[in-house]
């Protein structure tokens, strides 16, 4: 809580698509379905709107049939809205995959978190893929720059990891009491 505002965070790490991208397909469409009810029944409770940040190694793109899943219920309590969609259509992401970057890593917030006009807010702009240059190195097999991981296969290299870092700014304004 942030001067009486609380901000819910649901984290995620969704399965891997090691072994194509049907590869725990299934799953990570539950795992959809199970936060699009825990969002809902936060909003439930909230009738100021509930202001929800969903963010994590989801192992899909904004475009996948899970994410939109997630947020795409007319029908619910909790509007959502992924702020990652602007990053990856400027073709940015956060994992690279065979020379092409693919934004995995995302954050999804909720639309009272978006239009706030009092308590905790934040925006498109405020969502920023961490990329200095000692997180990359030169792809050995692809033109261009990748994460610096710390394994290559099995072997170490002494990088961080195979992912961008994703940076959600929160920021907090007060409107002057009603007189």
């Amino acid at each position: 809580k942030v001067n009486g505002d609380t901000l819910h965070l649901i984290l995620n790490h969704w399965p891997s698509r090691r072994g194509g991208a049907l590869a725990g397909e299934a799953l990570r469409s539950k795992i959809a379905g199970m936060l699009r009810e825990k969002a809902d029944s936060i909003g439930r409770r909230y009738s100021y709107g509930a202001k929800i940040v969903i963010a994590g190694d989801f192992n899909c793109t904004p475009d996948d049939h899970e994410i939109r899943a997630l947020i795409g219920h007319g029908d619910s309590d909790v509007c959502l809205t992924d702020l990652s969609e602007y990053p990856a259509a400027k073709g940015l992401g956060t994992y690279r995959y065979m020379g092409a970057w693919e934004m995995i890593d995302q954050v999804i917030v909720s639309a009272s978190l978006l239009s706030s006009g009092n308590g905790l807010f934040t925006s498109h702009e405020m969502l920023k893929i961490f990329k200095p240059d000692f997180l990359l190195k030169k792809d050995p097999k692809y033109p261009g720059m990748s994460p610096f991981s710390t394994y290559r296969g099995y072997r170490y290299q002494g990088g961080f990891s195979d992912h961008l870092p994703v940076l959600l700014d929160i920021g907090f304004r007060q409107t002057a009491p009603q007189e």
